[in-house]
């Protein structure tokens, strides 16, 4: 009997120690959990703060010279907005052509297109404002060696 006893609170101890390191098993889970859910947010808005940047670099990269941008709108949830001139349509297609390349954005229109005029005659110059649809965290993250010069320019 007493060496069943003895056995018994031997076992009894060696439940309540496992019981004890599930328990920190169990904490050490969960606070990885955690910091993996932080980590993607941090990665969100490590990607979200250089869009803006990248999105600059693009244009100055591959807007061609001729191009003027007269206003430049990026406000959270709305799309990307580009207004400028243009001495043709080539131009204003060269350059929606290069943020469609960008991998922050899924998507480019152009939604107004139309010839400056100077006091009621028509000018050179075309008016033109474009669109873009920038990459959510609904979808894939961009990966930051995705997002560098299609010239191989660094």
């Amino acid at each position: 009997v007493n060496r069943l006893e003895a056995t018994v609170r031997t076992l009894r101890t060696k439940s309540e120690a496992a019981a004890a390191r599930q328990t920190e098993a169990e904490a050490i889970l969960a606070e990885r959990a955690r910091l993996e859910g932080q980590a993607k947010s941090l990665e969100l808005v490590h990607v979200r703060r250089y869009a803006a940047l990248e999105l600059l670099r693009t244009i100055g990269l591959y807007s061609p010279k001729e191009i003027v941008l007269t206003h430049f709108t990026l406000r959270p949830d709305q799309p990307l907005q580009l207004r400028g001139t243009s001495p043709n349509s080539t131009f204003v297609a060269d350059l929606q052509h290069a943020l469609g390349e960008s991998p922050l954005v899924t998507e480019v229109n152009l939604t107004g297109a139309d010839r400056a005029s100077r006091r009621g005659v028509a000018g050179d110059n075309l008016n033109f404002t474009i669109e873009a649809r920038l990459w959510t965290e609904r979808e894939e993250v961009p990966r930051a060696a995705s997002i560098r010069s299609r010239r191989g320019e660094q």
